[in-house]
């Protein structure tokens, strides 16, 4: 009798506590499955300034919120060194050409030793054959003849070597003077490097430095971007990556706009992950673009990448194990297909009438 009674009051409790659970049905309604990932909002296209020479920012013709027009100038740099190689540069060139064609130019010089030695051949050339027509009538001694027969070979060699130097000290010369050009043109040529112009109609974002400070190649001086286009750059995790298509609806939500939605379209994926975040970038255009967005502005979105208006579905902490369900019938697999945030789709296994416990 002890024991009868203990199993009715445990069998009893068993059926209290199960009359105690809630249990929903499965519903038919519309299912969106969606890759999460976050959002920057961005100028459609935009560039960072900088310049292509260090130097000292001189002049700074725009700021923050300007618009500016392609070719407008933005900036002003100085460089002292720079200077000073442009002015050797003009330096050199007048060397150069007093070198070559100056009242003291070296030609002159070759040209008189080439004058002198002329005349010294001539001179030389002249008693050479005189003495050899003495020695041809036995006038004259050998030893004379020879004499004079090697000043007229050395001078007339001398005389070779000098129109040989003209030459070459000519086209040395030359290339000097031309060298000297070259390096006046190129420094005129990097001297405009030190006037930074608008590469686009746009506005100017951001500006990170002031007159007076010395700016680096390396260095951003300025953001200039489109004024009124605006892309959403996305963070995609290396796990949903491969599920990412081109032309696929984008939800956005941003920050400083909490009462509202915009919808966009993926436009370009990078192929290439990020090393600093270990994420995807993946770029996405708006439908409709509102007004007041900002560079910078931050948010979440969801890349759709299915979506079924009307399918049978439940919430997803209804699941075990990922393919059964508790009902009032017991345990039951079920195939699953799209997975939102809170719901899954039932493709089989349940049907809208099925009761259903939450697993405990």
């Amino acid at each position: 009798m002890y024991k009868f009674t203990f199993f009715s009051l445990t069998f009893f409790t068993l059926i209290s506590c199960s009359e105690k659970r809630e249990t929903i049905s499965p519903e038919n309604t519309g299912i969106v499955e969606a890759v999460y990932a976050s959002a920057v909002l961005e100028p459609y296209d935009y560039y960072n300034v900088n310049a292509s020479a260090s130097g000292i920012l001189e002049e700074r013709l725009v700021n923050e919120g300007d618009t500016v027009d392609k070719g407008e100038l933005l900036f002003h740099l100085t460089d002292i060194t720079s200077r000073l190689n442009e002015e050797s540069a003009r330096l050199s060139l007048a060397l150069a050409k007093a070198n070559y064609e100056g009242d003291g130019n070296l030609l002159a010089e070759v040209n008189a030793e080439i004058q002198t030695a002329k005349l010294k051949l001539l001179n030389d050339s002249l008693n050479f054959f005189r003495q050899k027509e003495l020695f041809e009538r036995n006038v004259g001694s050998k030893a004379e003849y020879d004499a004079r027969e090697l000043a007229y070979n050395v001078s007339k060699e001398q005389y070779g070597v000098l129109q040989k130097r003209k030459k070459r000290t000519e086209k040395e010369l030359k290339t000097q003077m031309k060298q000297a050009q070259n390096a006046v043109e190129s420094s005129n040529v990097r001297s405009g490097d030190y006037t930074l112009s608008s590469r686009m109609n746009g506005l100017v974002y951001a500006v990170f430095k002031e007159p007076g400070e010395y700016v680096t190649m390396q260095e951003t001086i300025a953001i200039v971007g489109s004024a009124d286009e605006f892309l959403v750059d996305l963070s995609v995790d290396e796990v949903d990556i491969g599920r990412i298509r081109k032309d696929q609806k984008v939800i956005v939500k941003l920050e400083a706009f909490p009462n509202q939605v915009f919808e966009a379209r993926v436009s370009k994926i990078f192929p290439k992950m990020e090393d600093r975040t270990q994420t995807f970038r993946v770029q996405a255009v708006f439908d409709t673009i509102p007004e007041n967005f900002y560079m910078g502005l931050t948010g979440e979105a969801n890349i759709v990448i299915a979506e079924k208006e009307k399918t049978l579905v439940i919430p997803r902490d209804y699941l075990v194990d990922g393919k059964h369900v508790e009902t009032t019938e017991g345990r039951k697999e079920v195939k699953t297909g799209l997975v939102s945030m809170s719901h899954v789709e039932i493709i089989s296994g349940l049907s809208a009438g099925d009761k259903l416990f939450k697993p405990e």
